[in-house]
């Protein structure tokens, strides 16, 4: 079964193996390391086409935990594993869907459950998510 989404992904100067992009453009959550999965379920036989048309495998759909820059676990569900992405998605959409408010201001993206920040991007060429994945 093949997925469709576009991974634009341009040369940053900052970049860490924790973070993550909020991406408006994915189709999905998607991670490349295995090693964070809280819960995993294995796929055969699906692939992803990214922004260049490049073919790549979905290997498996997982639950990601990310502690946030207020020290509070938020839960990402549904995340795509493919390993030979070299970054991780956040669908901003996907926020959306569960009822988050998404909020853009001085370089600052927000996404809020009522006047409570839940997860907070900052952007530097892109937006990139405050917080750190939870191993285990």
């Amino acid at each position: 079964m093949l997925f469709s989404f576009s991974v634009i992904t341009p040369t940053v100067s900052f970049s860490g193996d924790s973070e993550w992009i909020l991406d408006t453009d994915t189709s999905y959550h998607v991670f490349p390391g295995g090693d964070w999965f809280s819960s995993f379920e294995k796929l055969a036989g699906y692939s992803v086409v990214i922004g260049d048309n490049c073919s790549c495998n979905m290997e498996g759909i997982s639950t990601v935990f990310i502690k946030m820059f207020d020290e509070i676990l938020q839960e990402l569900k549904k995340v795509r594993y493919v390993p030979q992405l070299k970054k991780k998605f956040v669908l901003v959409g996907a926020l959306e869907a569960l009822g988050l408010e998404i909020s853009s201001r001085d370089h600052i993206l927000k996404m809020l459950r009522g006047s409570m920040v839940v997860m907070k991007g900052v952007q530097r060429n892109l937006y990139y998510l405050k917080g750190i994945t939870v191993t285990g």
